[in-house]
């Protein structure tokens, strides 16, 4: 008899424990379908069973979500009496001082009177009548510089291309100098003269393409009143290269 009394209180406090578990958990799972009025109702079950202080938490954050900022504070302060020693302690506070901001922010919001309520339907009919509304301020345009950029990016590689193809035309030269000098052929310099006709050749179009990048970004957003693109003509001669760029404004 006196094992049935001592078990008794254990299996009351086991029995508690379970049913506030289970209410736990439908809480949650009413808060994770936004549906308050449920977990709240779960929430408030569970703590009544167990008395557990992390329950408050649930409480404030359901209360939080909707909109009931005195009952949410409440719940948070009574965490910290319940658990005083707790490590997000800090936390909890920077959370009750937002949500009293909330609180005098709400109260000193105005609210909108009920005589003016009546009267703005009033008011509106005896209006007369509205003007159609002012065209939106055209938005600024931003130049097109596309094509410029495209313009300068071909001039700097023909520039490139310039440099390496001089740089043979001297190698080849230097060698037919060291090799054939001063008796060497027309055979014997037709490929370094080649290699410098090209690099003359593209020099020219380096010169062009850096011009026409540069007409391009200053005129941009300009109408344009003829062709922005020059006419370019090149020729390689026997000993030179020419170039030729017109523009028509």
């Amino acid at each position: 008899m006196a094992l049935v009394s001592a078990s008794a209180p254990w299996s009351a406090a086991q029995s508690d424990d379970e049913f506030a578990r289970r209410h736990f958990e439908s809480g949650a799972a009413y808060l994770q379908r936004s549906d308050y009025e449920a977990a709240l109702r779960e929430f408030k079950a569970a703590y009544e069973l167990s008395k557990r202080a992390p329950l408050l938490l649930d409480l404030a954050t359901v209360y939080e979500r909707m909109g009931k900022l005195d009952p949410a504070i409440d719940a948070l302060r009574g965490y910290l009496r319940a658990a005083p020693f707790a490590s997000g302690r800090s936390t909890v506070e920077a959370r009750i001082a937002n949500l009293e901001r909330r609180r005098v922010a709400a109260a000193v919001a105005p609210a909108p009177s009920a005589s003016a309520a009546i009267s703005a339907p009033s008011a509106t009919a005896a209006a007369s009548p509205v003007p159609a509304p002012a065209p939106a301020p055209a938005r600024p345009t931003h130049p097109a510089r596309g094509p410029a950029y495209l313009a300068l990016g071909a001039g700097g590689a023909l520039a490139l291309g310039a440099v390496v193809t001089g740089l043979v035309a001297k190698s080849r030269y230097d060698q037919a100098d060291s090799t054939c000098a001063p008796r060497c052929s027309d055979a014997d310099v037709a490929g370094p003269r080649s290699w410098a006709i090209a690099s003359d050749v593209l020099t020219g179009l380096a010169v062009v393409g850096v011009g026409v990048g540069a007409v391009l970004w200053f005129g941009a957003g300009a109408p344009a009143q003829a062709s922005a693109l020059p006419q370019v003509r090149a020729a390689a001669l026997p000993r030179a290269a020419q170039v030729e760029a017109t523009w028509r404004f």
